[in-house]
């Protein structure tokens, strides 16, 4: 880090980050885009009924040793 870069409050890593772009092209084909939606929809799914099962757990737990 040069005194420069001190003075501005930058560090070498915000520097390098600030050099590199991402940019997501998505998927190329039509197949592709729908394999990804499903994936995706997939993993939403399992990650709401795992909460929705902690959630109900939790409830019922706090209902027995609560009451």
């Amino acid at each position: 880090m040069t005194l420069n870069d001190a003075r501005n409050g930058r560090s070498r890593t915000e520097e390098m980050m600030t050099e590199h772009s991402a940019v997501f092209t998505g998927p190329e084909t039509q197949d592709q885009f729908l394999a990804d939606r499903m994936r995706f929809w997939g993993s939403f799914t399992r990650f709401t009924v795992g909460c929705t099962i902690a959630l109900i757990v939790l409830l019922v737990g706090m209902a027995v040793f609560l009451l």
